[in-house]
């Protein structure tokens, strides 16, 4: 067992509260057998973590288990809250998260169209603004702010780099601006990354170490979790799976690229080639489920797909082609065994989820062929959001405690 250390003692204290995120409740016995801590070191960190109301009682073991009951402890809700804003070219979310990740609060707003890029930084920092006032709540009250943008992001500079479907986000200081007009600590990173996040902390990945969360909507991003954590690469964009290039002389990308994955099995790929046939008077389905091909959107096409229409599976069939064999390619690259399939086209999709699964299988390198996991998302439409408040959170259980721990006495 660890002996009491007054020098390290926040630290202690900082890996009692990662402990009773992970696995709490937790009775304190528990808690030392997790920790390698004594039960009477784990009393002596608790118990001012309990007067600041960092933690709580929530009850006791069952009457049932050996011994005599003991309490059980979980994180104070309010221990640290955090705020997470998503926003994407459907609409812009925002979502209040307590110290478990439960969500406290949550609202859809229109998507952002500002005319200059000065009308979008001040537009998010209302969208914030206005939910404090709403809550009752300032800056002071809050860890801080995670932004989820639908685009290209530079992580470590805290800048929109390029988003295609969100006007004016193009070199967009955001984390600058919104820190110093909010006075919070403020987080950005990309959509997909937000919702591989919040897969890993709370959805169809939290059992696990690795995961890859695929998010296939208008365009196709990736978040990659490795041990844990967020793995962005040097350059910051590790995983960009919809970017790439997959055919040679394909059609052009937004991105710039040509013959990249997201131009043949992403939302926007499958929805064009559907109004082409609508227009070439094919014989579908889809014509009576949208009698305009301008306004014709993946979700129709998915439910024409459950009612057996034969055009609507074959742009199935055609997307999950390629969708299996790019992912596929990823899973040899990473040796991944957890990959959660997200988004707009995969939200519900069985039928397009069992297609995947039978081409990756036949991509994949044999040794791990039958230990891989395709699922569909846990998680509904507040996922990059809540994936954004996470950043938050993440940052506050890896060093933020220990910090505010410092000055608490009456310990070790």
């Amino acid at each position: 067992m660890r002996a009491a250390d007054p020098v390290n003692t926040s630290e202690q204290q900082a890996l009692i509260l990662r402990t009773l995120r992970q696995r709490g409740p937790l009775t304190r016995r528990q808690m030392a057998d997790l920790t390698g801590y004594s039960v009477s070191l784990v009393r002596q960190l608790t118990e001012p973590l309990a007067d600041f109301n960092f933690i709580m009682t929530t009850g006791s073991t069952p009457a049932d288990l050996p011994g005599r009951p003991s309490q059980l402890w979980s994180l104070a809700p309010d221990a640290c809250r955090a705020l997470g804003l998503d926003v994407s070219s459907r609409a812009t979310r925002i979502v209040l998260l307590d110290a478990a990740g439960q969500v406290q609060y949550q609202a859809e707003l229109p998507p952002q169209q500002p005319n200059t890029p000065a009308e979008m930084m001040t537009s998010l920092a209302e969208i914030v603004e206005t939910t404090l006032a709403s809550l009752g709540l300032n800056s002071a009250a809050l860890r801080g702010l995670g932004v989820a943008f639908g685009g290209f992001v530079d992580f470590k500079q805290g800048v929109s780099l390029d988003a295609i479907d969100i006007p004016h986000a193009q070199s967009l200081p955001l984390q600058e601006y919104l820190a110093g007009r909010l006075g919070m600590p403020v987080i950005l990173d990309d959509r997909s990354r937000a919702m591989a996040l919040a897969e890993a902390r709370y959805g169809a990945a939290r059992d696990g170490r690795d995961c890859i969360c695929v998010n296939v909507s208008s365009g196709i991003g990736t978040g990659v979790i490795l041990d844990g954590a967020l793995y962005r690469g040097a350059l910051g964009l590790a995983g960009e799976l919809g970017h790439i290039p997959v055919m040679i002389g394909g059609s052009p990308c937004r991105c710039g690229g040509q013959g990249c994955l997201e131009t043949v099995a992403s939302g926007t790929a499958i929805e064009m080639r559907a109004r082409e046939l609508m227009k070439q008077g094919t014989a579908t389905l889809l014509h009576s489920l949208c009698d305009d091909p301008a306004r014709l959107t993946i979700g129709l096409i998915v439910e024409a797909a459950r009612r057996g229409d034969a055009v609507a599976l074959a742009l199935m069939e055609h997307a999950g082609q390629w969708l299996g064999l790019g992912l596929a390619t990823l899973i040899n690259l990473y040796s991944c065994d957890q990959i959660v399939l997200t988004g707009s086209v995969m939200q519900g999709n069985s039928i397009l989820l069992e297609i995947i699964r039978r081409e990756a299988q036949r991509y994949l390198i044999r040794p791990i062929r039958e230990r891989v996991r395709l699922s569909l998302t846990e998680l509904d439409a507040l996922a990059s959001a809540i994936g954004a408040a996470t950043f938050i959170l993440d940052a506050e259980f890896d060093h933020g405690f220990a910090r505010r721990l410092l000055p608490l006495e009456g310990v070790g």
